[in-house]
């Protein structure tokens, strides 16, 4: 098939430990670019970590951080998304890993 009848949707997660879905995305972009594919770029994200940079890169929004509770009661810091800002939110966005991520937890709980 010629290149210009090709065109591509880049749907990446993260690649833990290593690259974001945004980063992730973008690399793959900049290899397109290179073959002159015209593209997208489509961050995903399962709910765990990353999930909700994914939801501001599509649909704006500002981040405040508040104490809540995590996976064994302790109080943690975890990032939300404000909707339309945070200064007047009208929608809030947490991802759950945020709050009960097992990152949180330390080895031997």
């Amino acid at each position: 098939m010629p290149k210009n009848h090709l065109s591509a949707l880049v749907c990446m997660s993260a690649f833990k430990g290593t690259l974001t879905n945004i980063e992730a995305c973008n690399a793959v972009s900049r290899g397109l670019k290179t073959l002159e594919i015209p593209h997208q770029r489509l961050p995903i994200g399962d709910g765990g970590r990353g999930t909700i940079t994914t939801v501001q890169s599509c649909l704006g929004g500002e981040f405040d951080e508040f104490d809540v509770s995590g996976p064994l009661t302790s109080q943690v810091k975890a990032s939300v998304l404000c909707l339309p800002n945070k200064k007047y939110p009208h929608s809030l966005y947490i991802e759950s890993a945020e709050t009960c991520g097992h990152h949180l937890l330390k080895s031997e709980e």
